[in-house]
């Protein structure tokens, strides 16, 4: 065998093992990995008296036996983000596995223990809808932990003046029965508007409307996502749009990557996420 040959046969092994080492690390951490995402929201709309307001993004916790530790690791991490306000974007329960009351209650204190002065705010998702017995559940958990449970309406999010941004909560549509007209009511293009869907794909049945900012979530991020190939994870309703960020039309689709797991207890190359959105006045 020439030196050469050798050689190239010893970097293809190193690049072997290298990758499968990767694989194997991203196997067997990937799904309790957690990431602070930060974004910058700037706009001519927002006023200077919003300047500078946090808002924490967070989704589809599938909280169960298998991701109890993790989801409360997460809240506790967003705790100490201290935001001035929370959005959660539905899958608060995972209706294969529901836990105890006891678990609840843990669950319960961690979301009443997140700090969030100018509000909590939160749509239900597919799984949360599948019953009106979870659906209830899911809506009682949510309001105990301080929440306020949105669904085909719009509220003005302000910061103790009369400044404010409007966020649009509009039915996951899986699950759901989402209604623009109501959501959209009194919404115009002179407002910065975010609207939250849990179900990516609702922005095809919405446009039209003034949207300046998406928020969804359903996905899991893909969950699995192969490099160069994108997620081996299909899902209803989070198809055309899978994972990632979307410039689309003069507005934003960012799909969040949620924190549990679901159906497999996996992430690969599918971080879980807390995203922080910080106001900026032009």
């Amino acid at each position: 065998m020439s030196k050469s040959l050798r050689n190239l046969l010893i970097v293809l092994l190193l690049c072997l093992a290298v990758l499968t080492g990767i694989i194997f690390n991203e196997t067997l951490t990937g799904k309790d990995r957690l990431r602070v995402r930060l974004v910058t929201l700037s706009d001519y709309r927002i006023a200077p008296a919003l300047d500078g307001l946090r808002i924490a993004v967070i989704s589809d916790l599938h909280y169960n036996t298998v991701n109890h530790d993790r989801v409360l690791k997460a809240l506790n991490k967003l705790a100490e983000l201290n935001p001035d306000v929370v959005i959660f974007l539905g899958d608060v329960l995972d209706s294969e596995d529901l836990l105890g009351e006891a678990e609840i209650g843990e669950l319960v204190s961690a979301l009443s223990e997140v700090p969030a002065p100018y509000g909590k705010f939160a749509v239900l998702g597919d799984e949360d809808l599948l019953n009106v017995s979870i659906e209830t559940l899911a809506s009682q958990t949510l309001t105990k932990g301080g929440f306020e449970v949105l669904s085909n309406t719009s509220i003005k999010l302000t910061k103790g003046s009369s400044s404010y941004i409007r966020l649009v909560a509009l039915e996951s549509q899986g699950g759901g029965f989402p209604d623009a007209v109501s959501a959209f009511a009194g919404a115009n293009e002179n407002e910065y508007i975010i609207v939250l869907c849990h179900t990516p794909d609702s922005l095809e049945n919405i446009y039209g409307y003034p949207i300046d900012y998406m928020l969804s979530g359903h996905t899991l991020g893909g969950q699995v996502n192969i490099p160069l190939i994108g997620s081996l994870r299909s899902i209803e309703y989070g198809q055309t749009y899978n994972t990632g960020i979307y410039r689309l039309e003069g507005m934003v689709l960012d799909i969040n990557g949620g924190i549990g797991t679901m159906g497999m207890d996996l992430r690969f190359f599918s971080p879980a996420e807390i995203v922080i959105y910080q106001l900026k006045a032009q």
